[in-house]
């Protein structure tokens, strides 16, 4: 990681036990149906979020109720379709997961393909790239 991302950046490994969100932060434009291609409101993208994820305090174990996105489909006003909020599409990358590998202001621009591909082969697992604008 340290020779793809120059000697400045700083890499941290975040770990969570629930699927979080992984936002492009100020890079976050545009949500669109991944069946039609209509663009989605982005309160009604906000309303599929809330009602996908269970906050910890609601959490309830016992009963199979995990804290974090559920990853259910949920009806897309354009045309009917149902998706998760991690199926739809993003102008910028965004992800849903447990795991990331972060770079704080690396010496770079975007990865290459190959990069990406190496990534990946150490880890195990597909990526998704996400770059963030703070």
């Amino acid at each position: 990681m340290r020779e793809i991302i120059g000697a400045g950046g700083q890499v941290s490994l975040i770990r969570h036990d629930s699927i979080e969100f992984f936002d492009c932060g100020e890079n976050f434009s545009e949500i669109t149906c991944p069946q039609c291609g209509v663009e989605i409101d982005q309160a009604v993208w906000g309303d599929m979020m809330d009602r996908d994820y269970v906050p910890t305090r609601m959490a309830d174990p016992v009963n199979g109720i995990a804290p974090g996105f559920r990853m259910q489909a949920d009806a897309l006003p354009c045309c009917g379709a149902s998706a998760t909020v991690a199926q739809l599409d993003y102008v910028w990358p965004v992800a849903f997961g447990r795991f990331a590998v972060e770079a704080a202001n690396p010496a770079i621009g975007e990865l290459t393909t190959e990069q990406v591909m190496a990534l990946e082969a150490a880890l195990g697992c597909p990526l998704i790239v996400v770059y963030r604008h703070l």
